[in-house]
């Protein structure tokens, strides 16, 4: 965790485009305030949003994994980390 991490955020906007009817869309913001598990309370803050715009599955995880793993190689240790993710489709 980076020194300035309870007061960041990690949000992920998913977006689900049709053709003949309207886009499915879902915003979860995940505040980092720590608690027994940020992993699995994350997961669980971000996953209806998911399911409902069909992102809920392997790659779109391991997109997220990585996606947050850089930026925290990026910042390192100091900083207040604010991640916004966009999956489009």
């Amino acid at each position: 965790m980076c020194t300035g991490a309870a007061n960041g955020s990690v949000s992920v906007y998913t977006c689900q485009s049709h053709l003949l009817w309207p886009d499915n869309n879902a915003f979860s913001c995940y505040q980092f305030i720590p608690g027994d598990d940020p992993g699995a309370e994350f997961i669980r803050m971000i996953l209806p949003g998911l399911g409902r715009t069909d992102f809920n599955n392997y790659g779109t995880f391991r997109a997220i994994a990585l996606a947050i793993s850089r930026y925290n190689d990026h910042i390192g240790n100091s900083g207040m980390p604010m991640l916004r993710l966009e999956l489009t489709k």
